[in-house]
């Protein structure tokens, strides 16, 4: 699977693009604030339908659109699995912002120029994005961690996606009902029927989630003993709510788990109505990861939780193959500046094993001459794209005005 073009209308700072985009490794480079990191935000956005970066829509909208009252944005996508493509479309319209409030954005979906839900559209391409702020993943909340563990298994599971927006749904009507019973305005014989769907749901996600850590965490182990050179053993562990009541780990039966998510219910019916919000479901699970058994968020050196990330993400992407059949699409950003040469020529191989690798750089020299001669190089400056060639000079650490020769332009900003 590749994606074979990217066309962007009104998009962050892209007035407007269109890319050809070649299968193999397509390099991204320039100074900081020119649209590198946007480019694969708007490649991730059309695999996941949201953003590694923001969970307001109306940010993707340019500005200089929104002042023009344009304030609608495209972003069009024609991914390939062998000679069969497939057109993404994602459509923003912002409104709203008055007095002082953030615009919102009404998002319209399509493939094939159809009309889609989430649900139908995700998984049309398949993405794995590697940011240097993936750390937050070790040292962040739970919440963080949860997101990535929804992002990941929504791309390939649609059961698992259709369990995430059901589940969301129901606690959040349940937890209008839990306030209005702490109000006296209704009873808590009315929760009966939203447990059960929350159980319902939650126990889904819950299965799928263990399930996908174990595998993940066997395929980052690996990858990190390559990484580490063998000098530490790093595995990740999922530590659902749940198991705070009961010794053990989760039951193997799916009935023993909805009547674990029961039992824990009941017991905090109290709390809940006082709090107004339901406190037990896969909404408070978390993910702790580890070096030689200790939390690596909590201990780890900055290049040791690097290292982790990056094995996460290279684990992710054999995770996504393994259970789709497809190759993901890599979007690395500006990772290889915070590698040593080792750790550096690691991710290379992998990017090398990849169908299609999308990076970004402000220093084409932390690649090696034989990586970009089989790469194709773009310059990025103010939302305009070059496709350049890098001489010699740029290998050798060159950053100067003669480090790449260029070729006509394939975007045009105003």
């Amino acid at each position: 699977m590749y994606l074979g073009q990217l066309s962007l209308s009104n998009f962050r700072n892209y007035r407007r693009l269109d890319l050809e985009l070649p299968a193999g490794a397509s390099i991204f480079w320039g100074e900081n604030a020119q649209g590198k990191t946007n480019l694969l935000e708007a490649v991730y956005l059309l695999a996941t339908t949201r953003s590694p970066r923001t969970t307001n829509d109306a940010e993707f909208v340019r500005w200089d659109a929104m002042e023009d009252g344009i304030a609608a944005t495209r972003i069009i996508g024609r991914a390939y699995r062998g000679r069969v493509a497939t057109q993404i479309e994602i459509a923003l319209m912002a409104r709203g912002g008055e007095d002082g409030q953030l615009p919102k954005a009404a998002k319209r979906l399509r493939v094939n120029g159809i009309p889609r839900r989430a649900t139908e559209m995700i998984g049309n391409l398949l993405a794995v994005l590697f940011t240097s702020q993936d750390i937050d993943l070790l040292t962040g909340p739970p919440a963080g961690r949860r997101r990535y563990l929804d992002l990941t298994l929504s791309q390939i599971d649609h059961a698992y996606l259709r369990a995430l927006q059901r589940y969301q749904r129901v606690m959040q009507q349940r937890n209008m009902l839990l306030r209005r019973i702490g109000e006296g305005r209704a009873t808590p014989e009315q929760l009966a029927s939203w447990n059960e769907e929350l159980i319902l749901q939650g126990s889904a996600i819950t299965t799928a989630r263990a399930q996908a850590v174990t595998e993940l965490s066997i395929g980052a182990a690996q990858v990190h003993r390559t990484l580490s050179d063998q000098r530490e053993q790093m595995s990740i562990r999922y530590t659902p709510q749940l198991a705070e009541e009961r010794r053990g780990g989760l039951p193997e039966s799916v009935e023993e788990l909805r009547q674990l998510y029961r039992t824990a219910i009941v017991r905090r019916q109290a709390k809940e109505i006082a709090a107004g919000v339901s406190l037990v479901g896969p909404h408070r699970d978390d993910l702790v990861f580890e070096l030689s058994g200790r939390s690596a968020g909590a201990y780890g050196s900055r290049a040791q939780q690097r290292t982790v990330a990056l094995a996460l993400r290279l684990a992710e992407a054999a995770f996504l193959r393994e259970r789709s059949g497809e190759e993901p699409v890599l979007l690395l950003d500006d990772i290889l500046s915070e590698l040593d040469q080792r750790r550096r020529a690691a991710v290379l191989d992998a990017v090398l094993a990849t169908q299609q690798s999308l990076i970004t750089t402000a220093e084409l020299d932390r690649f090696t001459p034989a990586f970009l001669a089989g790469a194709a190089v773009f310059d990025v400056a103010a939302g305009t794209l070059r496709r350049v060639t890098p001489t010699g000079g740029t290998a050798a650490g060159d950053q100067g005005s003669d480090a790449a020769e260029t070729a006509p332009a394939v975007s045009q900003s105003p």
